[in-house]
């Protein structure tokens, strides 16, 4: 939150963050970003916990235990705080997450109704090796391959680097791997979004100032190859980001280095899970299982909230979870081409003229 609420949060928008207690015990955090609504503006906002392109969970902190009476209390102080919000939005909350036991027994100032769906991979530590690896078939055989080729290479090393072997500052190293390939070409490397580049910056930062950052790095004669971050929370580690060295990509750095990291969290021990937050196509090649994470909409029971505000929002979600569905993959990849060629003509019409 403290990387997102620096980098993150846009010119029209502001935040704050409630927190409850019972005693003296820390049992709820819920970090908003509030946002001018399209027509009424400030006068009717609309809320979100962070959550954007590259921040894909808005899940909050809730003691499961003490879940309800936790959400109601923090509810209750962002209402004192924005007393006329039409809707708060929490996007892509995990299914295992405390806010639908929180939610389930209804609350008495929103309507709760579940959106769009998203399902992100994992590989599930806790489910055992023999499992993970029976599902990987034919990729077994390629990874070997793949590491007798980059051994070819030159002297080949792997780093898992936790605690305090993981130094924040490897970070412009990644971004400069990261940015060395196709993502440079195109201008969509992290490095070339200044707010993206000062999000990861602050975010590693803050991580390996708990103990908490990791780099899975693959080197060759001494040469970053592959990188990956890791965030850890508790028994999980989050991967957000992986970059490799395009010479080496008949190698398939990315892919070995995928593999590395996966079989070093079922020799740690203490893992669960390793969380993509993704829907990644190459998570299929992995035997990794999808978990699903739902959008939920907490709609004021005001007049003008259910009025203006949650037909909006029903619309939205049976558009995503109803009709979205039943187009067909081909008519999905015409539009998909014609938005395509729309952009690029747009961009040919501004590009500026060579006198």
């Amino acid at each position: 939150m403290d990387a997102f609420f620096r980098h993150r949060v846009g010119e029209q928008q502001s935040w704050f963050c409630t927190f409850a207690y019972l005693g003296d015990r820390l049992i709820g955090v819920l970090p908003v970003v509030v946002s001018p609504h399209p027509i009424f503006g400030r006068a009717r906002p609309l809320l979100m916990t962070p959550s954007d392109d590259i921040t894909n969970s808005g899940d909050i902190l809730l003691a499961t235990e003490h879940a309800h009476e936790a959400l109601t209390a923090l509810l209750q102080e962002v209402l004192r705080e924005q007393p006329a919000y039409l809707e708060l939005l929490l996007p892509a909350v995990r299914q295992t997450s405390p806010l639908w036991a929180a939610t389930a027994v209804g609350l008495p100032e929103h309507v709760v109704m579940k959106g769009r769906v998203c399902r992100y991979s994992k590989i599930d530590v806790a489910a055992g090796e023999k499992a993970y690896l029976d599902g990987l078939g034919q990729l077994k055989r390629n990874l070997r391959r793949y590491r007798k080729k980059l051994d070819e290479r030159g002297p080949v090393s792997v780093e898992i680097l936790t605690d305090e072997a993981a130094e924040p500052g490897f970070i412009h190293e990644f971004l400069e791997l990261e940015a060395s390939g196709w993502k440079g070409r195109h201008g969509s490397a992290i490095i070339q979004q200044p707010k993206d580049a000062a999000f990861y910056t602050r975010l590693v930062e803050t991580f390996a100032a708990r103990g908490r950052l990791e780099w899975h790095v693959i080197r060759v004669a001494g040469r970053v190859v592959a990188a990956g971050m890791g965030l850890r929370c508790g028994a999980s580690v989050a991967l957000p980001r992986i970059a490799f060295d395009e010479t080496y990509s008949d190698c398939a750095p990315g892919t070995l280095l995928t593999g590395e990291v996966n079989a070093e969290a079922f020799r740690r021990g203490h893992l669960i899970e390793l969380n993509h937050l993704s829907e990644a196509a190459w998570h299929r090649n992995w035997n990794m299982p999808q978990e699903e994470y739902v959008n939920l909409h907490l709609v004021r029971r005001s007049f003008t909230a259910r009025l203006f505000h949650q037909t909006v929002v029903a619309s939205r979600i049976f558009w995503h979870e109803d009709l979205k569905r039943r187009i067909s993959p081909e008519v999905k990849t015409r539009i998909k081409a014609l938005i395509r060629r729309g952009k690029a003509t747009q961009s040919k019409h501004r590009r500026p003229s060579i006198q």
